[in-house]
C-alpha cells in the first residue's frame, strides 16, 4: 500500500482511484449543476485529476529535497483530495477547515515548486512562465479554499463568491496557465505567446476588479479585466483549434484538441458576457447560470479534455515530470 502511494510512477493508478471515488461521491450527492454542491464537486474534480495529471509537467528543483518534495507531492496529493471530500461533507467550521488543510499543503508545495524554479532559471521561456506562474497562483485558491471551509468571509463577500474564487484559482489560475504554456511550445506564434502572457496578467485582475465592484460598485476594472481574460483566451482556443486541425496530429489528438478549443470558446463568450453584464443588462448570467454553464465547460470541458490530449500528444523527454519521477523511484 505504501509503495503505491508513494512510487511517482504509479501516478496513473491514484489518479483512477480518485475518479472513482469522486464519481461516488457525486451519485450519493446528486448535486443540481446550479447549486453550490456542484461547485464544490468541479474543485474536487481539480484535486482528483486537474492538479495530480498536472505533475507530469512540473519541472524539478535544483535541490537536495526535490527528491522529498516529489515524494511529498506523489504520496500527499489523493489523501489531500480524499480529506477535502469529507471537508465538504461538514458544516463550514474548524474540523471541516483542518481537512481542508492537508490539500492547500499540496497547492503550497506547488507553489514552491513553481517561486524556486523562476528564481533559479537562467532564461525563461514563455511556456516556463506559464507552468511556474499558475503554480504560484494556485496557492491563492488555497487560501481562499480555507477561508471557504472556516466560514471566513473576507470583506464580507457573499458564501457563493468565496467559493468560487477558490475555484477560478483552480481552473482560470491553474489549468488555463498550463494549457497556455503546453500551447505556447506546440505552436509558437508571437499571438499565442502575448495571450498566454495576457492570461497570467488577467486572472488576477479580475479577482482584483470583483473585489473592487464589491466595496465601490465600480464596475470598469471587472468588466476591462473579464475582456482582457476573454480575449487571450479565446486566441489560445483559435490556435489549439488550428492545431487540431493539424495532419501532423493522430486523430485521437486532432479531436481531442478541438473539443477542449470549442470548450474553451464557450467559456469564453460566457466570462465575457458576464463581466459586461452591467452594461448589458443580462440579469440572466448569475451565478447558478455560470456555474453550470461556465464551471462545467471550463473543467470538464476544456481543462480535461485538453490535458488528457497534450499527455498523449507530447513525448517523454516533454514532460519534464517523467524524468524526475524517474529519478526520484
Amino acid at each position: 500500500m505504501l509503495g503505491f502511494m508513494f512510487e511517482p510512477e504509479k501516478l496513473g493508478m491514484r489518479i483512477v482511484l480518485g475518479l472513482a471515488v469522486w464519481l461516488v461521491a457525486s451519485v450519493v450527492r446528486r448535486p443540481e449543476l446550479t447549486q453550490r454542491e456542484w461547485g464544490e464537486q468541479l474543485l474536487l474534480w481539480a484535486t482528483v485529476f486537474v492538479i495530480p495529471f498536472s505533475l507530469s509537467w512540473v519541472r524539478p528543483i535544483p535541490s537536495v529535497l526535490a527528491k522529498y518534495i516529489w515524494r511529498f507531492l506523489h504520496a500527499g496529493h489523493l489523501p489531500a483530495a480524499l480529506l477535502l471530500m469529507v471537508s465538504f461533507t461538514l458544516e463550514p467550521g474548524m474540523l471541516a477547515c483542518v481537512s481542508a488543510v492537508p490539500w492547500v499543503m499540496i497547492l503550497m508545495t506547488l507553489a514552491l515548486l513553481g517561486l524556486v524554479h523562476l528564481l533559479h532559471s537562467g532564461k525563461l521561456s514563455i511556456r516556463d512562465l506559464c507552468l511556474d506562474g499558475g503554480a504560484i497562483l494556485s496557492l491563492i485558491g488555497g487560501i481562499w479554499l480555507l477561508c471557504d471551509r472556516l466560514a471566513f468571509r473576507p470583506l464580507d463577500f457573499d458564501p457563493d463568491i468565496v467559493l468560487l474564487t477558490a475555484i477560478h484559482f483552480h481552473y482560470a489560475a491553474y489549468a488555463l496557465p498550463v494549457c497556455a504554456g503546453l500551447l505556447v511550445q506546440a505552436l509558437p506564434k508571437s499571438l499565442i505567446k502575448l495571450s498566454a502572457l495576457g492570461i497570467l496578467i488577467s486572472v488576477p485582475l479580475v479577482a482584483a476588479g470583483i473585489t473592487l465592484t464589491h466595496l465601490t460598485q465600480q464596475v470598469w476594472l471587472e468588466t476591462l479585466a473579464a475582456s482582457l481574460l476573454s480575449l487571450c483566451a479565446g486566441i489560445l482556443a483559435t490556435g489549439q483549434l488550428c492545431l487540431g486541425m493539424s495532419r501532423s496530429l493522430s486523430g485521437k489528438a486532432r479531436i481531442g484538441l478541438a473539443f477542449g478549443a470549442v470548450a474553451l470558446l464557450g467559456t469564453v463568450v460566457l466570462s465575457f458576457l458576464y463581466g459586461a453584464r452591467p452594461y448589458l443588462a443580462l440579469s440572466e448570467l448569475d451565478i447558478p447560470f455560470m456555474r453550470k454553464w461556465h464551471g462545467t465547460l471550463g473543467a470538464l470541458g476544456f481543462s480535461t479534455i485538453t490535458l488528457a490530449t497534450w499527455y498523449l500528444v507530447t513525448s517523454d523527454n516533454q514532460r519534464p515530470g517523467v524524468e524526475t519521477m524517474q529519478q526520484v523511484s
